[in-house]
């Protein structure tokens, strides 16, 4: 019978690459936290709010992400829509300045598009078409739509986009 004892800590001359290991870990995530902060030393950032519709209805989920232009610095910022609104208080919001505009819809007509067995009950069901909204590119990656973030006062946004459709129709 092998009575040996495991021991957690090595004995075995690996301790200092494993003591150097855990030391540089430390450190990185100690930085990580330190620099995550806004904090004073971060971008100015304001509260924002508004509506989104999709050929005049509310855009009924998405997202919309601010992306910094030109001479504005700081990250990229988003938030969800919902039932056509979104909102952000200051301290989540957009950075102060000029910003590129995407807007994105998450309806996905109550069938998610990578899940194989829903795939094949639609298909089982007969159906071959999910109404699901979809905003066109122009509003997202190649979107062109922009807008301005105030420090100061409401930064009251709307966005009335249109389909492809909708605008050929016209």
């Amino acid at each position: 019978m092998n009575t040996k004892l495991l021991n957690p800590t090595p004995t075995d001359g690996n301790t200092g690459r494993l003591g150097t290991w855990r030391s540089c870990l430390l450190v990185a995530a100690s930085a990580a936290i330190v620099g995550c902060g806004g904090g004073a030393d971060g971008p100015s950032r304001a509260a924002v709010s508004g509506m989104v519709t999709l050929d005049a209805r509310p855009l009924s989920t998405g997202v919309i992400r601010f992306v910094p232009d030109g001479q504005t610095g700081g990250p990229k910022t988003s938030a969800k829509i919902t039932n056509g609104r979104f909102a952000l208080p200051e301290e989540y919001g957009p950075v102060v300045g000029r910003h590129r505009i995407e807007i994105e819809s998450s309806d996905d007509g109550g069938y998610p598009r990578d899940d194989e067995s829903v795939l094949k009950r639609l298909q089982a069901e007969g159906k071959r078409f999910i109404q699901a909204v979809r905003v066109p590119d122009d509003y997202n990656d190649n979107s062109q739509l922009a807008a301005q973030i105030a420090p100061d006062g409401e930064n009251r946004l709307t966005f009335d986009l249109q389909s492809h459709a909708r605008r050929r129709s016209r």
